[in-house]
């Protein structure tokens, strides 16, 4: 196991590879890595559920996931992808489950941590606004809207 402070340098190191984190400084990355913890589910497992209330955020750090939106695939995920910050930012429900296809590993970050976050490190939150916007132009350029 881990100490908090090993866990959380590789937190970091693994988080600005992820696009969504991309542009954050080293002492913004520091405080989403002082935020998040693991989590491992079996294959078949639902990592979300669709119309369920968003609680949390989650970044694929090993596995494969499939994306669903009422019951057809929409997408694969794997490492780097982010699972729920749209629902979780706009205070939504889920608009698609997300099934474990393998065994899923995942960094994991509630709403309620990631609402202090931003107001602890209110720099973040612009930073953050410029990827998210893209993802939903990409979503209705695309027509996929899960």
């Amino acid at each position: 196991m881990f100490t908090k402070r090993r866990a959380e340098t590789e937190y970091h190191r693994y988080l600005k590879e992820v696009p969504m984190f991309a542009t954050l400084s080293t002492s913004e990355l520091d405080a989403i890595a002082g935020a998040v913890t693991d989590l491992r589910l079996e294959p078949g497992r639902v990592v979300v559920e669709e119309g369920r209330r968003a609680a949390e955020m989650m970044i694929v750090t090993g596995g494969i996931a499939e994306v669903t939106c009422d019951g057809a695939h929409v997408a694969t995920l794997q490492a780097g992808d982010v699972v729920g910050e749209l629902a979780v930012l706009a205070r939504q429900r889920r608009t698609a489950s997300v099934v474990a296809i393998t065994e899923v590993e995942l960094i994991h970050l509630t709403a309620d941590r990631f609402a202090q976050l931003l107001a602890d490190v209110p720099a973040i939150a612009p930073k953050l606004l410029g990827v998210v916007a893209s993802r939903v132009t990409d979503q209705i350029q695309t027509g996929v809207t899960p």
